[in-house]
């Protein structure tokens, strides 16, 4: 990590806001299927892939399938909240100016349409991740909950996958 962190600030000091840009895309996308694979892997390794996964919630924890939830905190006003949010998040200043770096109009376009398609795939992958984590760690405190990942890449992923998550995070981070 050490040396990573020296090669990168060496490259962003040489390539300026552009190289900024693409490390940032690098590592969003490193994110981005890091999550989705170790999912994934964590439905398919545990209950035979995602159908297995819902069914097994459905089972013993029907309550997190459902409005408002285990916790009984998302109640419709906050999925409302919920879903203002993320559609902000691609006006954002630190990630919406990642798109003036672009080449030329075809880029800024192709990265228009990827930024929410990628969005819904980390989602998607953290998702699955915290829904195996109910299943596999039932008696965790709001408090713990919050290290589920970690819990997860530490106990029931490969090494290797577990690394790029992990790294991952550190680098969105």
């Amino acid at each position: 990590a050490l040396f990573l962190s020296i090669i990168l600030t060496i490259y962003i000091f040489q390539g300026g806001y552009r190289a900024v840009a693409l490390t940032d895309a690098v590592q969003g996308l490193l994110m981005v299927f890091a999550l989705l694979i170790g999912g994934v892997y964590i439905a398919n390794n545990y209950w035979g892939g995602i159908p297995g996964l819902f069914k097994e919630l459905a089972v013993n924890n029907a309550d997190r399938l459902t409005l408002p939830g285990g916790s009984g905190y998302w109640n419709m006003s906050q999925w409302a909240n919920w879903m203002v949010f993320t559609s902000g998040i691609a006006v954002t200043p630190q990630i919406f100016q990642k798109f003036y770096t672009t080449r030329d109009e075809t880029a800024l376009r192709a990265s228009l349409y990827a930024h929410p398609i990628l969005t819904l795939i980390i989602y998607t992958g953290a998702m699955l991740i915290g829904l195996a984590g109910i299943l596999l760690f039932p008696n965790l405190s709001a408090l713990e909950s919050d290290n589920i990942t970690l819990l997860i890449v530490a106990d029931h992923l490969p090494l290797a996958i577990g690394m790029i998550i992990t790294v991952g995070i550190v680098a969105k981070a």
